[in-house]
């Protein structure tokens, strides 16, 4: 990977954004130095045409000027060109029957060509003429009666200025290119850099560890982009917690499960053995172990089903109108001590529930008070606007130290004392009672502070 890195900087995304950059401005300068000069360029030569054109027309005004009136006009003319610097020049006299042309000493060959006027004539313009390697523009003006005058200005001076003009363009746009590559390696970096980190974060949580953050200041996309996976990361410690936390709760459940089958279905085969002795005595405890047994084995198994059922999602509330103070009377009438139970109701007690899975976490709340506190349990049922609340206290010792956060988990007992060896529950109790009720929409809570003894408030929804 490390043996990748200047290659990938150079094919990666920093190195594709810096190309682009560089890319897109040479295009605009190439376009914009090309129109400019091509602007230069046209400018210049009808600079220069006209410069010509004002030039020879003048000239050929002061020659009529000095010509007139004198014996030979043509000599005047001539001799006055002869004067001018830096242009060649043909005169002719269109006086005779045929014209006569004369010539600047230093003139080119290409240039003396006696259709010259003719075309410039018909033309009026001034015209390109080559000559060689040479270019003139050549411009035809009258000068007097019978007399015209052509002078070719050499076009090198404006060639020599054009070339001028396109290399100092390409040497303006050479750093403004450099410039631009430095510059877009620059932005490229600020844009490449957010995503190079997101790519090592997810590297990184792609191998497990999840703690890698991203910047999210800003408004851009980047900064989504940071959020985005600053919320993913989150998202997925907390999903691979809540794995773990569940992995290890199936393990402890699956270890609890083995735990407590394993009391009863000794005991039961203990009693099994037993019942082979001929003595009636030993044979009669076998028979009431192992009914005991039995029915403590069936009630953890059907405890074991309600659990499943839930974590399956399977658990399902037939909900009718139910009075939940006859309710609780119910089941304080068929409890095992009745007389230690007292039931009071205020207010309208009616709801729509499922009356076996209420009775259920009422039977589970009383018989707890009975089993771990002291009497008497009070049954509070509270009718509220939308709203009923049921309060179960005793008034034992109260719930042992610690053991408020691990209540309502599973195979938790209120009293460490009473292990799977004696007659206690299962310790499933609670924590099907607060599944109960939180599919009824309600829920189940310790009421702390509440003074002596435990005292347990159940809330559920009229609806």
């Amino acid at each position: 990977m490390n043996g990748q890195g200047p290659r990938r900087r150079f094919t990666g995304l920093r190195g594709r954004i810096t190309a682009t950059v560089v890319l897109c401005v040479l295009t605009a300068t190439v376009i914009v130095s090309t129109a400019t000069y091509l602007l230069q360029d046209r400018h210049s030569r009808e600079r220069f045409g006209n410069a010509a054109l004002l030039a020879t027309r003048s000239d050929g005004a002061q020659a009529a000027a000095l010509a007139g009136g004198t014996v030979n006009p043509v000599k005047e003319v001539i001799a006055y060109l002869a004067g001018r610097q830096g242009v060649e020049w043909m005169v002719v006299d269109l006086s005779g029957p045929e014209p006569v042309r004369w010539y600047s000493d230093r003139i080119p060959a290409e240039l003396v060509d006696p259709r010259r006027t003719d075309v410039l004539r018909t033309r009026g313009d001034p015209v390109r003429v080559q000559a060689g390697e040479r270019t003139f523009l050549a411009v035809l003006s009258d000068a007097g009666p019978g007399i015209e005058i052509v002078e070719f200005y050499d076009l090198r001076p404006l060639e020599v200025e054009l070339t001028q003009l396109r290399r100092n363009t390409v040497l303006v746009g050479l750093p403004v290119l450099l410039c631009t590559a430095v510059l877009g390696a620059v932005i490229a970096g600020r844009i490449a850099r957010p995503i190079e980190r997101a790519s090592a974060a997810a590297r990184r949580m792609g191998a497990g560890d999840l703690s890698p953050r991203l910047p999210d200041a800003g408004r851009d996309e980047l900064a989504e982009l940071g959020s985005a996976m600053n919320e993913m990361a989150g998202e997925l410690d907390r999903t691979l917690t809540e794995l773990r936390r569940m992995d290890t709760q199936h393990r402890r459940f699956t270890a609890d499960v083995a735990h407590e089958l394993r009391t009863p279905l000794a005991s039961l085969v203990a009693a099994a053995d037993s019942l082979d002795v001929e003595d009636p005595t030993v044979r009669h405890r076998a028979a009431v172990l192992l009914r005991q047994q039995t029915r403590r084995l069936a009630t953890l198994v059907e405890d074991l089903l309600e659990v499943s059922r839930f974590d399956a999602g399977a658990a399902v509330a037939d909900r009718c109108a139910v009075d939940l103070g006859a309710l609780a009377a119910e089941v304080a009438a068929t409890c095992e001590r009745p007389a230690d139970v007292r039931v009071t109701v205020v207010g309208d007690p009616v709801l729509q529930a499922d009356p076996r899975r209420l009775h259920a976490v009422l039977r589970n709340l009383v018989a707890n008070g009975l089993a771990h506190g002291a009497p008497p349990v009070l049954v509070e049922v509270r009718g509220r606007a939308d709203t009923v609340e049921v309060v179960v206290s005793d008034h034992g010792d109260g719930v042992p130290a610690g053991l408020e956060a691990l209540l309502f988990d599973r195979f938790v007992r209120g009293d460490p004392a009473r292990g799977s060896g004696g007659s206690g529950g299962s310790g499933l109790g609670l924590a099907i009672a607060r599944s109960n009720a939180e599919l009824h929409g309600g829920s189940l809570r310790l009421r702390p502070g509440a003074g002596r003894g435990a005292s347990f408030e159940l809330a559920l929804p009229r609806g």
